[in-house]
C-alpha cells in the first residue's frame, strides 16, 4: 500500500515536472517570438536580444536564423589559404553562424591548407581550389547564389612584381581582379571587399 503512495507521488511529482518544463519552454518560445519580431522592426539589436536571453551573440544568430528572421547569407573568400585570409574566415564562422563561407584559393606560395584543418569540420565552411582569374569556375559559384565577396588573393611583394615574374602578378592582381568584378557585375553581388595588395591600388 505504501508502495503505491510512493508510486502516485512519483507519477504526479514527474507529471508535474513535465508541466512545468513545458510551461517554462512555450513562454520562452513566446519571449524568443517577441524578440525576433522586435529584431525584425529593428527595435532591438542582437547584442540586447543576447543580455536578455543570457545566450551567446553567435547562439541568437543561430536561433533567429533558424526562425527564418536572418538570412543565410553566403560568402566567397579569395585567397582564403593565406594568413589573413584564413584568420578572417574562422571569426567569420566564429561570430557568424549563419553564415555559409567559401574559400577560393589556388594555393601559391602564400598559400597554407593546414590553416584551415579546423574549419573543414564545421558544416558551414567549404574549400574550393581555383584561380580568381577562372572566370568559368567562379561563374558555377555564383550561379548557386553568393551575397559577398572578401579577396585577399594577391601576389605581393614589389621587388619581385619588378624584378622577378611579372606576368604572374598581372595575371593575378589585374585578371583576377577584373574576373571578380564582372562576377559582382554579371550576378548582381551586393558587396565586394578588395583586400588583395598595394600592387592593384
Amino acid at each position: 500500500m505504501q508502495d503505491d503512495i510512493f508510486e502516485d507521488q512519483n507519477r504526479n511529482s514527474s507529471q508535474e515536472e513535465f508541466e512545468l518544463k513545458k510551461s517554462l519552454s512555450s513562454a520562452l518560445e513566446k519571449k524568443i517570438e517577441l524578440l525576433a519580431k522586435l529584431y525584425t522592426e529593428k527595435k532591438i539589436s542582437l547584442e540586447e536580444i543576447s543580455l536578455i536571453l543570457g545566450l551567446e551573440k553567435s547562439e541568437v544568430n543561430l536561433i533567429l536564423s533558424q526562425k527564418g528572421v536572418i538570412k543565410k547569407k553566403r560568402i566567397l573568400v579569395g585567397g582564403g589559404a593565406g594568413f589573413i585570409g584564413s584568420n578572417f574566415i574562422y571569426h567569420l564562422l566564429e561570430n557568424y553562424p549563419s553564415y555559409e563561407i567559401i574559400n577560393y584559393d589556388v594555393l601559391t606560395y602564400a598559400a597554407n591548407i593546414e590553416n584551415m584543418s579546423i574549419a573543414e569540420k564545421n558544416p558551414n565552411y567549404k574549400f574550393i581550389q581555383g584561380d580568381i582569374a577562372d572566370y568559368e569556375k567562379l561563374e558555377e559559384i555564383a550561379k548557386e547564389g553568393i551575397d559577398a565577396i572578401v579577396n585577399f588573393a594577391a601576389e605581393t611583394a614589389v621587388g619581385r612584381s619588378v624584378h622577378g615574374k611579372a606576368a604572374d602578378f598581372i595575371h593575378s592582381n589585374v585578371v583576377g581582379t577584373h574576373s571578380l568584378l564582372e562576377l559582382v557585375k554579371n550576378y548582381k553581388i551586393s558587396r565586394f571587399v578588395q583586400i588583395s595588395t598595394d600592387e592593384v591600388y
